[in-house]
């Protein structure tokens, strides 16, 4: 997963910050001052996110998903095979048929995942920010553009990084769901043993 999103933070970034470079050097915004550049780009960079986005976290929770289901299939393998013992005899000395049946987990959806494209603004960036604005219109822009090319990059890693904890935080949960389903599993067979003995 950490590898997986790694890989398309730099696709994204890289696709994102070739949008805003054309953005800002784009001969309609020579007219444009430092605040229209630097508002305009944060605009595409978050539209350009909120489209990229979805279909990774859907992508990786798919592989996820079948990833669990190959797990579960490998651990009632193992613990089906443990217990085959007890289930012979319980066939042959109690005529009791021992199954040990629990449905494969499901990966929950994502209920705290969200955008946050606002501008972290402390007084240093909102001191920067204002004089960075003011400046004539050709130094404005180039520092634009150098803040672009900051401001899209932490958006980036921070909506890449936030997309890749909840869906380890959702593995955790279902791995979670999991070891408890199996665990009722394998006690719904013990209490079944004993009720007969």
């Amino acid at each position: 997963l950490d590898a997986s999103a790694d890989r398309f933070r730099r696709r994204l970034a890289k696709e994102v910050l070739a949008k805003v470079a054309e953005f800002a050097l784009d001969r309609g915004s020579e007219k444009a001052g430092g605040r229209e550049i630097e508002e305009g780009g944060h605009a595409l960079a978050a539209d350009a996110i909120r489209m990229a986005l979805p279909p990774w976290q859907d992508e990786r929770a798919t592989v996820v998903q079948g990833e669990l289901r190959k797990l579960h299939e490998r651990i009632g393998a193992d613990v089906s095979a443990a217990i085959d013992d007890i289930r012979s005899a319980g066939r042959s000395l109690l005529d009791l048929d021992l199954r040990l049946a629990y449905e494969p987990p499901e990966l929950p959806r994502s209920t705290r995942f969200n955008f946050d494209f606002n501008e972290d603004a402390g007084s240093t960036e909102l001191l920067a920010g204002s004089i960075r604005r003011h400046l004539p219109a050709p130094l404005a822009r180039r520092r634009a553009a150098v803040w672009l090319n900051r401001d899209v990059t932490d958006l980036i890693e921070r909506h890449v990084g936030r997309a890749r904890a909840d869906l380890q935080e959702r593995l955790a949960e279902a791995c979670a769901a999991m070891v408890s389903s199996g665990q009722e599993a394998l006690e719904t067979v013990i209490s079944s043993l004993l009720r007969v003995l």
